[in-house]
């Protein structure tokens, strides 16, 4: 993935640096461009933000940096640094710990102590080399180098060709160990594939964990969970036919056409994908110094709209369980309807593979009855008549 996609990944990591507290002892910058030349020497913390982050000369102190493109450390920092940004490259030395998140991450030099990472995809370069420990979050994983003790990761995919001092430790979709990897304690892996390992050398013992079923514990605390989630549910729907009887039948009565009103929900649903992609794009295609303040504007309008979505699929609950009680018991009251609706749906919510179906059908379909026949004006106006 292109590190420009991954703009809006920043947005939270520049908040949470806008936010943090500056020492008294510290420099702090900002610039579409910043560069600590070769020639330069800044001796307390640096604090940076800009669109790109060079650092070619020396910094005795931690740097904190977020750029929007690229953060690159080729010179030497003593202390720890902390990056956020496109793309973070370190071809240089880091005495410290190095903490990082980024669409890629790429570690070419050296690391004094331990590497905490998150990113799209990672790679420890044949040159690089991690002093402590080194753990790793990403999609793409490439361990080329050296660590020092031991490896900890979460990837879909790891290739592993360098050298691991203690022991490796992941959860991955794929693993594969070269004919040049060498891991000096066990090798320990969950993954739903065999680890491909090609004459590499193992000082430990090859272990493959499988997944452990959730315990009684936790099985009984999702239970009481989705009762009391039932419950809820079940007190705001009848909550909702007391208030508006009349306009809960007129939305039970529009589930009834069927795809019709399913597919006004799902035209209702699909609203924040599109917004937050017309977002996306904005952010992609405007100017690096455009993009970013645009993303910390609007997120908040597409959060926004997400929420009123989640908000309306609860309600939608109402009218989906009316049509399903209103199958069972004809001709009863709407309450009546709603309450065994409830019942059954809560039922099929439990069968393995049944849920989703229901999930699929009942939310647009609720969504789409509220928004064809929703008139809050006109119930509010009934319920005063009826209020003596």
């Amino acid at each position: 993935m292109p590190s420009r996609s991954k703009r809006l990944v920043l947005v939270l990591g520049l908040v949470v640096f806008g936010l943090s507290p500056t020492p008294a002892q510290a420099e702090v910058t900002q610039s579409d461009f910043v560069l600590v030349r070769s020639e330069d020497t800044i001796t307390e913390d640096l604090y940076v933000a800009g669109n790109t982050v060079r650092v070619e000369g020396r910094i005795e102190g931690d740097l904190y940096a977020v750029a929007f493109n690229e953060i690159v450390v080729s010179g030497v920092v003593t202390g720890d640094v902390v990056a956020v940004g496109g793309r973070v490259e370190v071809s240089g030395s880091v005495e410290g710990s190095l903490r990082a998140a980024a669409g890629r991450i790429v570690i070419s030099g050296s690391v004094g102590d331990d590497v905490l990472v998150a990113s799209w995809s990672a790679e420890v370069t044949t040159a690089g080399s991690i002093g402590r420990d080194f753990f790793s979050w990403s999609n793409r994983l490439g361990m080329g180098g050296m660590v020092s003790r031991d490896l900890g990761a979460q990837a879909s995919s790891l290739n592993i060709g360098g050298e691991v001092g203690g022991k490796a430790d992941v959860t991955v979709g794929r693993v594969r160990l070269e004919p040049t990897a060498r891991i000096g304690g066990d090798l320990i892996y969950q993954s739903p594939r065999e680890a491909e390992i090609e004459n590499a050398d193992l000082g430990g013992n090859v272990i493959r964990r499988t997944a452990l079923p959730a315990n009684v514990r936790l099985r009984g605390l999702r239970l009481l969970t989705y009762t009391l989630a039932l419950l809820g549910v079940g007190a705001l729907a009848l909550t909702l036919t007391w208030l508006w009887p009349r306009r809960v039948a007129a939305a039970l009565g529009v589930a009834r056409a069927g795809v019709r009103t399913w597919l006004t929900g799902m035209v209702v649903i699909l609203s924040p994908l599109v917004a937050g992609g017309l977002l996306f794009l904005i952010v992609v295609l405007s100017p690096p110094e455009a993009g970013l303040p645009l993303a910390v504007v609007l997120s908040p309008l597409v959060v926004g709209l997400l929420g009123v979505v989640l908000m309306a699929a609860l309600v939608g609950v109402v009218p989906v369980a009316g049509l399903v009680g209103s199958m069972i018991l004809p001709r009863r009251s709407t309450a009546a309807e709603v309450l065994v609706g409830l019942v059954v749906v809560a039922v099929l919510m439990m069968v393995p593979v049944v849920h989703w179906l229901v999930l699929a059908v009942g939310i647009p379909l609720g969504i789409g009855s509220w928004v064809r026949h929703l008139n809050l004006t006109q119930d509010l106006a009934v319920s005063a008549e009826a209020t003596p």
